[in-house]
């Protein structure tokens, strides 16, 4: 099945990430570090959006209009007085020229909202406040079980091993260009100095 092959292809990819969020996450201390934080994901998420818009074969995945992180960012953000959004520029993206790469790309964009949960908790406590900026985190609401068996069972109906490779390739490089954009951008703006 090739959601699990995903998995354990990129699971270093996915680890070294994981790592850096959670690095972080633990040094949000107001409500503007959280802006920023949020900010990255932003940039992030919203060009590589872009780029899976342009290839991602949408009769395959219906619900791929309701699957867009960038808007609830941007509603996050917006509660946060956060709104002189950037988006990474293309050389810090990967490439993605066709639906196999898109599917990669959305994999790990989906997989953001797993964790949802657990990193709304860790900033709730950390920030001491009410802020209800967490259209992002909280994912799909009560439709998220839907939704995540939706994306498995697409994934999953691909067998064959060259599109496999491509998809395991494209999601083990989003991976990584994120940990870049993450690298590049704290050290661009400075963020997160304790």
């Amino acid at each position: 099945m090739l959601l699990e092959v995903i998995k354990t292809q990129t699971s270093i990819n996915h680890l070294l990430l994981k790592k850096m969020l959670i690095s972080l996450m633990r040094t949000i201390r107001n409500e503007t570090d959280y802006a920023r934080f949020l900010a990255l994901f932003y940039g992030y998420f919203g060009a590589l959006e872009l780029s899976i818009n342009n290839c991602l074969d949408v009769s395959i995945i219906h619900d791929y209009e309701n699957r867009r992180k960038t808007e609830a960012l941007k509603i996050d953000l917006k509660i946060l007085n956060q709104e002189d959004l950037k988006l990474a520029a293309s050389e810090l993206l990967p490439v993605i020229e066709n639906h196999l790469q898109s599917l990669g790309a959305l994999y790990v964009i989906e997989g953001s909202k797993l964790g949802g949960k657990i990193i709304s908790k860790m900033i709730k406590q950390q920030l001491k406040t009410e802020v209800m900026a967490f259209t992002f985190f909280t994912g799909y609401g009560d439709q998220s079980a839907n939704m995540s068996n939706s994306i498995k069972h697409i994934l999953n109906r691909i067998t064959q091993t060259g599109l496999i490779g491509i998809i395991v390739e494209s999601a083990n490089v989003t991976f990584q260009k994120f940990s870049f954009w993450f690298d590049f951008y704290e050290q661009k703006h400075r963020l997160f100095i304790e």
